[in-house]
């Protein structure tokens, strides 16, 4: 939460913190909206949490930012939605995990009453996870030319690196320590699966290196 998201726990994303700390901090948010935050009993501001993001990115630049976001909150007007995508352009996040709000049973939400229409909350979704999508492949380019550290998953579902010419041989998935999805090829026919290897980022895409 915002709210214990101290700063002695930022410094450990600083070159004299946590060594073993993986780069990346998923610090859920919820709405870009202080009006909607009350109503929501989130209890933090918007201009605190940007403040916190900013010191984070300030001590390391390469860590790796995602939040939860929750659209159509009851009350929750287009100008509130509006403060929400202008979080994602102050924030520049590199994944956000969204969802359309719908009441759970036995939370202080559950009383109130759910005014927006389903169909403007699907549509505020989609418009926030297009909107994200153009800021995630933006940053995954800043990535392309450099080496990068992933540990091994397995093998890749599907061969559209094969298809492109991008890779030869089998095609495995791993993740960066902060928390990005690289594909690449290998050729040696060895078991990648739990190595950590160096990888030269060739190519990106919103979703993936």
């Amino acid at each position: 939460h915002p709210l214990d998201f101290s700063d002695e726990l930022i410094e450990c994303y600083g070159p004299t913190g946590v060594k073993r700390l993986a780069q990346q901090l998923h610090l859920p948010v919820q709405c870009g909206s202080n009006r909607i935050l009350a109503k929501m009993g989130r209890h933090h501001k918007i201009e605190s949490y940007i403040s916190q993001m900013d010191r984070i990115r300030a001590l390391n630049p390469k860590v790796g930012l995602s939040t939860d976001l929750i659209v159509g909150f009851p009350g929750e007007t287009e100008e509130d939605f509006q403060e929400t995508i202008k979080l994602l352009d102050r924030v520049q996040y590199d994944t956000i995990y969204a969802f359309a709000y719908s009441p759970r049973p036995g939370t202080r939400a559950a009383k109130l009453e759910d005014d927006v229409p389903a169909k403007v909350k699907n549509d505020r979704l989609n418009r926030l996870l297009q909107y994200q999508l153009g800021i995630s492949a933006a940053r995954s380019k800043l990535l392309v030319g450099t080496e990068m550290e992933i540990l091994v998953e397995g093998e890749a579902k599907h061969t559209a690196m094969v298809d492109r010419g991008l890779a030869t041989g089998k095609v495995w998935t791993g993740r960066t320590e902060c928390n990005r999805v690289v594909n690449f090829g290998d050729e040696s026919g060895r078991n990648l699966v739990g190595r950590f290897l160096k990888v030269r980022i060739t190519d990106a895409t919103a979703l993936s290196l």
